[in-house]
């Protein structure tokens, strides 16, 4: 976290250049966390930005939303939205380039989320509240690996075809098992030879039954 003195001179030129992008680009203002000043926030608010962003790492226990509340006080009282993104997440030593992005953005938002709900919307009710990020979202979303390198997570087994075989057997019940063996006897799909299942109680529905090969 950058001393104010150090992040002043850089948020006026932040917002400076944003408030001169022309339509239709919109940007967000930005503020000192090493120093909270909401008069601050309400000037640059009232050039037109959209909202303030905070990273997430500034809300992710009681002590974030205590420290922020003037901040968010701001955003209630004028009526525009907080947007929440992943915060700095330097990459470690022997950890691939795309580890920051997919790891710890995740975790971040993951702590951002569930702290908001617990501490940060019982303070500010009427808070509108943007979570976002990008390519940290992938893993939550799909099965995304990064480009070019193998997913450990997924199978390795070719896929399985759909299409049924052709001496599947009936999808009527392969045997009536009586209600006092509570078993039967039936040829299998494939070698017609007989196999034996037993249920713990007979089967009172279609969708109960199961092929013997199966049992």
């Amino acid at each position: 976290m950058a001393a104010p003195a150090e992040a002043r001179p850089l948020l006026a030129a932040y917002h400076e250049g944003a408030a001169a992008l022309p339509a239709p680009f919109g940007a967000w203002a930005s503020a000192c966390l090493s120093e909270i000043d909401p008069a601050a926030l309400t000037e640059v608010l009232a050039e037109g930005f959209a909202g303030l962003q905070l990273p997430a790492t500034a809300l992710q226990d009681p002590a974030g939303y205590e420290r922020c509340a003037p901040l968010l006080s701001v955003l209630e009282e004028r009526d525009v939205p907080l947007f929440v993104h992943p915060g700095a997440a330097p990459a470690s030593a022997g950890v691939p380039g795309w580890w920051p992005a997919l790891v710890p953005y995740v975790q971040q938002m993951h702590a951002a989320w569930f702290a908001f709900r617990a501490f940060g919307r019982p303070r500010h009710p009427r808070l509108r509240v943007c979570f976002a990020m990008l390519a940290g979202l992938a893993p939550s979303t799909a099965n995304a690996s990064p480009r070019g390198e193998a997913d450990a997570t997924r199978s390795t087994r070719p896929p399985t075809s759909r299409r049924p075989p052709t001496d599947r057997a009936p999808p009527t019940p392969p045997c009536a098992p009586s209600a006092s063996t509570r078993s039967c006897t039936a040829p299998t799909a494939r070698t017609r030879a007989p196999a034996t299942c037993t249920w713990a109680t007979p089967p009172t529905t279609r969708s109960a039954w199961r092929t013997p090969a199966a049992c």
